[in-house]
């Protein structure tokens, strides 16, 4: 399932959708299948609104270069 089923059960419902960036990706990476997941939940989810999303579990181990590729993913495709 993508996050387009999730949305539109959401939208149906009138709620707000939550999805997460998991820390297994956030942690190994690489940096590029951050942005593209990011860009990738943003593109399917955000449209009309009532949308979060979240960097999941953070830990000491994740390296400082994914969490600055996920922030700039966020501020690139998430203005809409």
């Amino acid at each position: 399932m993508g996050p387009g089923v999730f949305k539109k059960f959401a939208q149906k419902h009138d709620l707000v959708l939550e999805l997460g960036v998991g820390d297994v990706l956030l942690n190994q990476g690489p940096t590029d299948k951050i942005e593209e997941r990011i860009r990738y939940y943003i593109s399917e989810a955000a449209e009309g609104g009532q949308f979060i999303l979240y960097l999941a579990s953070i830990n000491a181990d994740t390296p400082p270069d994914h969490i600055r590729t996920a922030v700039s993913a966020i501020k690139t495709y998430g203005q809409y």
